[in-house]
């Protein structure tokens, strides 16, 4: 198990690097091309279409899990039934859900919706119904990155990102070349893209030596299991669903207090910053299938050991966040020029952010999180952070998701605590 995830991060980072580094050509290639507004305007709507994959009733979840424990015990037949099964419901879903969220934009005033100018309205609505369907159907597919996760290869789900980020950076830079800047190419170039990699790989993979005895067949379709595998996933359905209000509504908020420009500057820092995560979940993701493991086997000895390695790791990072404050300005500048002012202030509360976030992954990948925190979370955050964006600024807003990603940390290293010395009872052992 310690074999096969540094095996796995040791891969990750040279693909992650590659990752980062194209993720950062991206951006300034993208505003360059749209707007700074309208960059901001594909920030939002990116994020409004991205709750769908919310609504996958924790099936995504269920099933890592599942095909986890169905392989730690060598029953590849059970493991096919669990990626038939999961392939069958997900398209169910999603097909439904892309045509009632269809149906629902042609309705829909994106102008007022976001407050922004009447010329705006069309080609938003042109966007939102192809990154609908684009997510949609990436969410079927995605059943084939859970399950290498789940069979502890994340490296090869990394690696099929990184592809459609290439993919999607050269016909950027045709695009620049030949057409005038509008968001309707960005969001071919971004979401259909990757996504066509995907169905690709998903070929290649199911026909592989390792995994064509488990690969999708109608035949091996078993409705019994949907029960097993999304009673699972519930509880952490309502999980999404409650981070979706506490995490993904930041955008809509600054576009409509603060303005599209704003929500640029801030997802900019965003992205710088979350280099940083993204290192931290290079280590950390091999660890999380292990973990499903450890604890189908009762090693809670190895448990122990992994989060002490992953709390000591995250208490460097702070090292490494602080450098980041200090040459943000420079790093700005030189990235995406004077294209995008982003202050300090703005940098350092980012910065916090996801170092919270960092702490919180690792409690999040090693067992569920509370339920209730984010319950009680969720009926407070909107109305808070909307108050505190509307009177004092993007900076303090982020006060609010900051806080809940540290009470999380807390109860969720609490309970995994109780998990591992076996006086976990009631509410800590669920």
């Amino acid at each position: 198990r310690n074999v096969l995830a540094k095996r796995n991060i040791i891969a990750s980072f040279g693909i992650k690097i590659i990752g980062i580094i194209i993720s950062l050509i991206l951006v300034p290639m993208t505003v360059n091309y749209v707007s700074s507004a309208q960059y901001g305007l594909w920030l939002t709507i990116s994020s409004i279409v991205a709750w769908i994959s919310y609504f996958d009733f924790g099936f995504a979840h269920g099933f890592r899990n599942r095909f986890t424990e169905a392989m730690a015990l060598n029953d590849r037949e059970l493991a096919k039934q669990y990626v038939s099964t999961t392939y069958a419901v997900l398209t169910i879903i999603f097909v439904t859900m892309a045509f009632v969220v269809l149906v629902i934009n042609s309705f829909l005033d994106w102008s007022s919706l976001l407050n922004v100018g009447l010329e705006y309205g069309h080609e938003l609505r042109l966007v939102f119904a192809v990154l609908t369907i684009t997510l949609c159907l990436n969410m079927i597919a995605s059943v084939l990155p859970t399950m290498l996760t789940a069979d502890q290869r994340p490296v090869y789900s990394s690696l099929f990102i990184v592809i459609g980020q290439i993919m999607s950076l050269i016909v950027i830079g045709i695009l620049i070349r030949v057409t005038a800047g509008r968001l309707l190419y960005l969001a071919f170039a971004l979401s259909v893209i990757p996504l066509l990699v995907l169905f690709v790989a998903s070929f290649f993979v199911f026909s592989s030596k390792r995994y064509c005895d488990v690969a999708p067949s109608m035949n091996t379709i078993n409705w019994a299991l949907t029960k097993k595998i999304i009673g699972l996933g519930a509880q952490f359905f309502i999980i999404m669903v409650c981070m979706l209000f506490i995490f993904q509504v930041i955008n809509i908020i600054i576009v409509r207090v603060c303005g599209p420009e704003n929500v640029t500057a801030y997802n900019i820092a965003y992205k710088y910053f979350n280099i940083l995560n993204m290192a931290m979940m290079i280590i950390v993701t091999p660890f999380w299938s292990a973990c499903a493991d450890a604890y189908t086997k009762k090693d809670f000895l190895w448990m122990k050991n992994v989060i002490e390695k992953m709390e000591m790791i995250w208490k460097l990072s702070i090292c490494v966040l602080i450098i980041m404050i200090l040459v943000s300005s420079t790093f700005y500048d030189i990235w995406v020029g004077d294209s995008v002012k982003i202050s300090l202030s703005l940098s350092v509360m980012v910065g916090v952010y996801i170092l919270v976030q960092n702490l919180c992954g690792i409690y999040i990948y090693m067992r569920q999180l509370q339920l209730v925190v984010y319950l009680v979370s969720a009926f407070i955050s909107v109305p808070t952070m909307y108050f505190l964006c509307s009177k004092y600024g993007i900076t303090v807003m982020l006060l609010v998701p900051i806080s809940v990603c540290l009470i999380q940390a807390f109860v969720a290293k609490k309970q995994l605590t109780k998990i591992i010395r076996g006086t976990a009872s009631g509410i800590w052992i669920k």
